[in-house]
């Protein structure tokens, strides 16, 4: 786009000036993609006021993509009083590179008066500009001339005016990425991206996996495709083999990220090296359109600025599709790149038109084309996608499937920089085999279980995303597939009931406390939300405990009705519900949906108390007890660390403790022991091993002179004699615990 600042003197290069556009109707004129995406649109957009710079501007285009050459020749008709069209001719030519002019211009006026496979001679539209469609099939540098003919014979026409050039890029794919982006959304899933790395478009610290995520939480995917030419002023580079098995040539240029190099600058890629911010090369060749690092640039609506910076990659149609849990949510780019006085992008181009010129007929002869028609926004348009997945609260399938605004597969188109995103939220066909679906196994106050409680952190099932690109238009090469990309999701709910002292001994609230699997309250953003669900208590004692006003003049929260024994309300959240907050009801400390009822009991006896929540993962119901029965601590028992084989209990293994047994057999006086002891025979057990009498070494039930003859083997150190069972060794230190203290 030309801007002329007239004999204005005051304008030098760096200055800013501001131009109204209206009805714009192609705006490939910009070579960098649709500026706006409406006629009769006024637009303010900010230019850097830049020395002209003649060169020719390349455009990118993928192989068998339609393009449209145009160009005004209104100044070399300043004598021209009516409309332009009538006998003005120009000549399109190519002048290197494989291809074709088609004959179709859609929905203008121009048309082609004469043609061969590269040459045309078109006639110019009522507003003196000239139109052509050419395409390539393969990958190509395509030059082509147009200059103004006397006429619509090819064999005759001579020019009439100087040549305008025109250089076209046709790619074929290099590579496609998919990737997860770590970060999270203002409101989990909702509001602007606020990622991980800055600035978002750095996607060096891109993952393929994620674990441990929300299940309700939206985690975004990126992809981004590359394409190939082989053209002059590539870098150096080695030849590869392509994601189809394909050979990729060497030295080969490689967009968006060649771009810099294009221009004179150095190797590398350009959306993720901070090191490549704008130099002396891209000062010097601006129409060489190239992406920049960042913008600091202000910015009047609507929010971008018009530069040599804007990487021109042409839409490119890509296909999502999910698999295991969760759903695909369209991703709005303005929720991606936003532009705000503390964020700086340089991604704002939000919407195009696709295809890129309402003179291109969307569909082709072979049926082949584009999938869309018009103004398109990223990446909110979906091409196509699949039924809409519905969301059960527990396992799949269910009959009362909550919408989601999601599918299991889309298809979107890649923006400027060749990336296109998407949301993907966990929240559906879930696995719920982790978590409890009895009564049992809910833990110690949960009685009663029709559903299922999934504990904080329980792993809830595995999404995986595929992705691959196809060509825009005619498709005569492969499309690619990237690589999968894993998220493994997990609960983030509670369901819990807690007894909470109240204003004295006898008071105390039962408070139930819920989060949605979300970890919130709050019901904005949740399919299943847990607040106003219905809780129910009821006093299931006799004799003791009644419900009973607080110091606010409340018994039950007040969202429901009450008795002395019974109550029904709702969950409420005094953040959430204004009637909470400002009408003076108690409000537990904690970030839960919560109800509750106030208790007294005078005598400080045990109340017992039913809690029934009707959840949207089942019902539950809780059994607890106020001031509950305190049992008496039993005393540990008594045992004694002696020594296996010390009959007489001093300190050591000897004939004595031989003697000692010998003289029980007999029935002799017993020799005397080191207290404390046990006497032989003696009831006990030994701690970790069997043994049931002492001076029963053997362990075979009973004391006889075996148990003498094995003390005695042990002191000649002779081989021991076998012991019955898991018996202690003579020698070893032993805890024994006497049957009768």
């Amino acid at each position: 786009m030309d801007v002329t600042t007239g004999a204005n003197g005051d304008c030098v290069p760096d200055d800013m000036i501001c131009v109204d556009i209206t009805d714009t109707i192609e705006a490939n004129l910009f070579d960098s993609g649709p500026l706006q995406t409406a006629d009769d649109e006024s637009i303010c957009v900010q230019y850097d006021y830049e020395l002209t710079h003649v060169s020719k501007t390349p455009m990118l285009a993928w192989a068998g993509q339609r393009v449209v050459l145009s160009h005004d020749w209104s100044d070399l008709f300043p004598g021209q009083t009516g409309p332009c069209g009538e006998e003005e001719y120009v000549l399109y030519s190519v002048q290197a590179g494989p291809g074709s002019f088609t004959a179709a211009l859609y929905g203008n006026d121009a048309f082609v008066a004469s043609q061969t496979g590269q040459d045309a001679i078109v006639q110019v539209d009522g507003d003196c500009t000239s139109h052509v469609i050419f395409e390539n099939q393969d990958q190509a540098q395509n030059d082509i001339i147009a200059y103004v003919v006397d006429g619509p014979d090819l064999s005759t026409a001579t020019p009439q005016s100087q040549q305008v050039p025109f250089v076209i890029y046709y790619l074929k794919f290099e590579d496609v990425e998919l990737t997860l982006v770590p970060g999270e959304r203002a409101g989990h899933n909702d509001g602007i991206f606020d990622a991980d790395t800055d600035p978002v478009q750095d996607s060096s610290n891109d993952v393929t996996d994620l674990n441990g995520v929300n299940v309700s939480a939206d985690v975004l995917a990126r992809l981004r495709v590359r394409g190939w030419v082989t053209t002059t002023n590539c870098p150096a580079r080695d030849s590869g083999v392509g994601a189809n098995g394909e050979f990729l040539p060497a030295n080969r240029c490689i967009f968006p990220d060649d771009w810099r190099f294009k221009a004179g600058g150095g190797v590398g890629d350009s959306l993720n090296d901070p090191a490549l911010v704008a130099g002396f090369a891209e000062d010097s060749r601006p129409n060489f359109d190239t992406d920049e690092y960042f913008n600091d640039d202000p910015a009047t609506d609507p929010m971008f600025v018009i530069n040599a910076w804007d990487a021109p990659m042409p839409p490119a149609l890509v296909s999502f599709e999910l698999s295991g849990s969760g759903f695909l949510r369209p991703t709005d780019k303005d929720d991606v790149y936003p532009i705000t006085a503390s964020n700086i992008t340089n991604n704002p181009l939000y919407s195009t038109r696709i295809p890129a010129s309402d003179m291109i007929a969307p569909i082709n002869a072979d049926l082949s084309g584009y999938q869309w028609d018009g103004d398109y926004e990223f990446w909110t348009d979906l091409a196509d996608h699949g039924p809409e997945v519905l969301s059960c609260a527990g396992p799949n399938p269910c009959t009362d499937g909550v919408p989601t605004g999601g599918y299991l597969y889309t298809k979107v188109y890649t923006d400027n920089h060749g990336e296109a995103m998407t949301w993907i939220n966990g929240d559906a066909d879930l696995d719920f085999g982790d978590c409890a679906a009895t009564a049992d196994d809910a833990g110690d106050t949960v009685v009663l279980l029709s559903g299922y409680i999934c504990a904080n952190g329980t792993a809830m099932g595995e999404s995986a995303l595929n992705a691959s690109v196809d060509y825009p238009d005619k498709r005569k090469h492969f499309a690619i597939q990237a690589d999968e990309v894993t998220i493994d999701w997990t609960w983030g709910g509670i369901k819990e009931v807690e007894v909470v002292a109240g204003a004295a001994a006898q008071f105390n609230y039962i408070v139930f406390s819920v989060t949605d699997r979300d970890g919130f309250c709050d019901a904005d953003t949740s399919l299943h939300p847990v607040l106003g669900e219905n809780v129910t208590f009821f006093i299931d004692s006799l004799t003791a405990g009644t419900i009973f006003p607080d110091v606010n003049g409340n018994a039950a929260a007040e969202l429901g009705s009450w008795t002395s024994f019974t109550a029904d309300v709702t969950t409420f959240d005094a953040g959430a519900n204004a009637l909470i907050a400002a009408g003076g009801i108690t409000v537990i400390d904690n970030d839960a949906c919560q109800a509750w009822i106030h208790i007294t009991e005078s005598l400080l006896g045990p109340v017992n108390v039913i809690i029934t929540a009707y959840d949207p993962e089942g019902t539950v119901t809780f059994d607890v007890i106020v001031n509950p029965v305190v049992e008496p601590t039993p005393e540990p028992p008594f045992t004694l660390d002696l020594i296996w084989g010390d009959t007489d209990c001093d300190g050591d293994v000897g004939t004595r403790d031989s003697q000692a047994i010998l003289r029980n057999v007999l029935d002799q006086s017993a020799l005397s022991q080191t207290p404390p002891c046990l006497e032989i025979g003696e009831a006990m057990s030994v701690v970790g091993h069997d043994g049931s009498n002492w001076a029963d070494w053997d362990c075979d039930g009973s004391v006889g002179t075996r148990d003498s003859q094995s003390i005695l083997r042990n002191v000649l150190e002779q081989t021991a004699l076998s012991q019955t069972g898991d018996c202690p060794t003579l020698g070893d230190t032993v805890t024994v615990q006497p049957l009768v203290p």
